[in-house]
């Protein structure tokens, strides 16, 4: 993610050189762009929805997202769609 955003700042500030890229933020979104994801799955994981059979584990109550790599690297995955907001602080 952080190539894409210094490639999109470069794009988008043909004038400007690679060392001078101002620092930026990077967050993912809900799908809406209202919420900050890492939020709404603390929320979801807190609240959430009990059913008269959630005792009956189904495959879908065991699969996972993949993981993000530290290195920044976003893990994508089939039909998946991601929101992420980056913020240059330009001062």
């Amino acid at each position: 993610m952080a190539n894409f955003a210094r490639d999109l700042y470069m794009e988008s500030n043909p004038d400007t050189e690679v060392a001078k890229v101002p620092p930026f933020t990077i967050k993912e979104l809900s799908l809406s762009g209202a919420y900050v994801q890492k939020d709404l799955d603390k929320y979801k994981d807190e609240n959430g929805w009990k059913g008269a059979d959630d005792s009956d584990k189904t495959l879908a109550s065991k699969l996972r997202r993949p993981e993000d790599h530290a290195d920044g690297s976003v893990a994508l995955e089939p039909q998946r769609i991601r929101t992420f907001e980056i913020q240059y602080n330009v001062g």
